[in-house]
């Protein structure tokens, strides 16, 4: 049986076999609790900005950016923008529009592939059955 290498928690230093989302599993337990609260602060009390909840909560803003990002928070103020053309982004790193025209650039750029991917069709040649002539190189 092989030995689980053990790491450091780059947050708090535990040492841990496993790290998931790069920390250690009891503070990604802290960060759920933490998720946990803002998004019962966001149901009690509506939209906020992104400073205001990590005052009220106490979390960095940063992680209330991230979670942003990830798709685990839904914005409704300007407080990310889209990575491709700036516009004000609810949830993500890219807006729902930039969103629509890299779908369809990727679904282009994979049927190019599939059919690039394809063989060229064989060209079939017709054979042609000759016979040899009869008695022509018949010694007997």
């Amino acid at each position: 049986m092989k030995r689980a290498d053990l790491v450091n928690c780059p947050r708090c230093g535990r040492l841990s076999a496993t790290l998931v989302r790069g920390q250690c599993g009891e503070c990604l337990r802290q960060e759920h609790a933490q998720l946990r609260r803002v998004q019962a602060l966001l149901a009690d009390r509506g939209a906020l900005p992104a400073e205001e909840i990590a005052a009220e909560v106490g979390v960095p803003v940063e992680r209330v950016l991230r979670w942003l990002r990830d798709g685990r928070l839904f914005a409704t103020g300007e407080t990310v923008r889209c990575r491709r053309c700036g516009r004000p982004v609810r949830f993500g790193v890219v807006c729902a529009p930039c969103r629509v025209e890299l779908a369809v650039a990727l679904r282009a750029l994979q049927k190019g592939l599939r059919s690039a991917a394809q063989p060229a069709p064989a060209v079939r040649r017709r054979r042609v059955r000759r016979e040899a002539p009869k008695g022509r190189f018949d010694l007997w």
